[in-house]
């Protein structure tokens, strides 16, 4: 089954998973808020802009000593302060409408990229397919209709 590039789909994992991609999304959101601090405080210190490539050398070193950052795939670690770039380009562009990177709080919606994985998909019938997510095995998620097409459509595919 090919999965449609830069599409959402609803993941049902189980219980264990859930806890798992729960853990993640809070390591995500605990990254974001240091990385934001730490190129605030430098900024205000020595006049540096950090990047994600600086920060990325120092979470590999962090990596190794602090368990929850263990935790969390090193890819989704490095998208983090990818968008943390984003965040502050989008800031600084004046076509841009977006303000000033915030801290995230802990109640907030969490999402969390895996880039660069090999993406399996196996379809088990018209209605449910299986991911295979990186340490935590396959994952269901519901198929849905693509955009312009009606639900009959679908079940043909």
């Amino acid at each position: 089954m090919k999965a449609d590039r830069g599409r959402k789909y609803r993941l049902y994992p189980t219980p264990g998973q859930e806890e798992v991609l729960t853990a993640w999304g809070h390591s995500a959101r605990a990254l974001w808020n240091v990385a934001l601090e730490q190129r605030q405080y430098v900024y205000r210190q020595r006049g540096v802009t950090l990047r994600s490539t600086e920060q990325c050398r120092s979470l590999t070193a962090a990596r190794a000593e602090v368990d929850w950052l263990r935790k969390l795939p090193a890819t989704a670690g490095q998208q983090v302060l990818r968008q943390l770039d984003l965040a502050y380009d989008n800031f600084f562009n004046p076509a841009h409408p977006a303000g000033h990177p915030r801290f995230k709080k802990r109640g907030s919606r969490m999402n969390l990229s895996l880039p660069g994985q090999t993406v399996k998909v196996r379809k088990l019938n018209r209605h449910w397919a299986e991911v295979q997510v990186l340490k935590i095995g396959w994952v269901r998620f519901r198929l849905s209709p693509r955009p312009g097409r009606d639900a009959s459509q679908h079940h043909d595919q």
